[in-house]
């Protein structure tokens, strides 16, 4: 893992993403075929570390594919429109 001047920002990032979970009550999970899908190309891409984490954004794959709000740095996929409230 490269530690650049952004990686405190991407620390940043991850808190006011599980705030933002919290706040939906934890019901931003994608459904288990997506993160599927969303796994196989993490594990296709060459920026996979050994520890299961992303190169470019350095989160860990396993959570970062079962969340719907998030998306691939690299433009893999995209967000998951959850159905509104």
């Amino acid at each position: 893992m490269k530690i650049t001047w952004k990686t405190p920002f991407y620390a940043l990032r991850a808190f006011f993403i599980a705030c933002w979970w919290r706040i939906r009550g934890f019901q931003s999970l994608a459904p288990g075929d997506v993160t599927e899908s969303r796994l196989e190309e993490c594990e296709a891409c060459e920026e996979l570390l050994v520890t299961r984490q992303c190169n470019v954004c350095t989160c860990y794959v396993d959570a970062k594919t079962a969340l719907a709000s998030e998306r691939c740095p690299k433009g893999r996929w995209e967000r998951f429109a959850l159905p509104k409230r």
